[in-house]
């Protein structure tokens, strides 16, 4: 990225990134899930995700730290910086399959292996659309949401200073972190469905509260935002615990990795496509029209979740009497 001297160079890099990201994306829930027991899934997947958040908001606030300080002209070697720090990764990943296949080696031998030829497409597909569809949802209306449309109605349309954006992404993770274990722990017990439920609902709240708080004054427009904030950390906490260990309960463990895959292709068409949603609502000019148009679509998502869920457990008991 750094001796980029084109738009051309610049999307051949683009497109290599995300293509690694693909990869990587497909490949990693399959690798956690053949390290971890059944009944460690939800306290992995959830861990992970709040390191993930932790990282991120560190490495953000590192970078943003030294553009302050630094001359413009370093900042396309944060990439470079960004690539040595990818390495380490790459040795862990190794040391990670070679645990991984030693597992699955000790599958095999005591009989509990899945062997047998992949599924056709279709069946996967039939397999894995509901987390699928979900994945699409919840990146459309959600994560999407939270990371391009709330700064741009935030700052243009409710008159928000630009810190007021650092304030709710620093919030957001410091709640993610918090209190993840306890979310995590609350949940345990239930179906993963549920799980989703709770985190799309908590979402729609907060979408309703911002709407609600963005008629009055300004101090009320900021307590919206930050219970906004607050809230959605709070569903992500119950979506990370809850989305991938719901995705292995639904196919085959042979058939994990093209599940992810399929998966992680609808988190990247959400997440391309979910800020024109937010977009187009604000071309109405009005911050209630944006956040209860939101609400308004994450309502169609847990109604949804909760068709799936009843749909699965009217299939549990006739998959038990075969």
């Amino acid at each position: 990225m750094p001796f980029v001297s084109s738009h051309a160079l610049a999307l051949v890099a683009g497109v290599a990134i995300g293509c690694g990201q693909g990869g990587f994306l497909a490949a990693i829930v399959p690798l956690v899930n053949s390290l971890v027991t059944a009944e460690e899934r939800r306290k992995v997947f959830a861990r992970r995700d709040a390191v993930l958040n932790a990282t991120l908001a560190a490495g953000s606030l590192a970078a943003g730290a030294l553009t302050l300080v630094l001359p413009r002209g370093v900042i396309p070697y944060f990439f470079v910086a960004n690539a040595v720090g990818i390495l380490p990764l790459t040795l862990a990943m190794q040391i990670a399959g070679r645990h991984a296949r030693a597992a699955d080696e000790e599958k095999e031998k005591a009989g509990g292996g899945e062997d047998g030829p992949l599924l056709p497409m279709a069946a996967l597909v039939r397999l894995a659309m509901p987390a699928a569809a979900v994945q699409l949802a919840v990146f459309l209306f959600g994560f999407s949401q939270f990371e391009a449309t709330a700064p741009l109605v935030s700052e243009r349309l409710m008159q928000m200073g630009l810190f007021v954006v650092s304030i709710l992404l620093a919030g957001n993770v410091v709640v993610i972190v918090s209190t993840q274990r306890l979310v995590t722990r609350l949940l345990e017990g239930r179906p993963e469905t549920d799980g989703l439920r709770i985190a799309v609902g908590l979402w729609t709240v907060g979408y309703a509260v911002a709407g609600a708080m963005a008629f009055l004054p300004y101090g009320f427009r900021l307590t919206g935002l930050l219970v906004y904030a607050v809230l959605f950390a709070l569903g992500e906490c119950a979506y990370s615990c809850s989305f991938h260990p719901w995705l292995i309960s639904l196919v085959p463990d042979r058939e994990l990795t093209r599940a992810n895959a399929l998966a992680g292709s609808m988190m990247g068409v959400g997440n391309f496509a979910g800020p024109s949603i937010g977009v187009a609502l604000a071309v109405a000019g009005s911050a209630p029209v944006v956040w209860f148009g939101l609400g308004l679509c994450c309502t169609l998502i847990t109604v949804a979740v909760g068709l799936l869920a009843r749909g699965q457990a009217a299939k549990a008991p006739a998959t038990a009497a075969a």
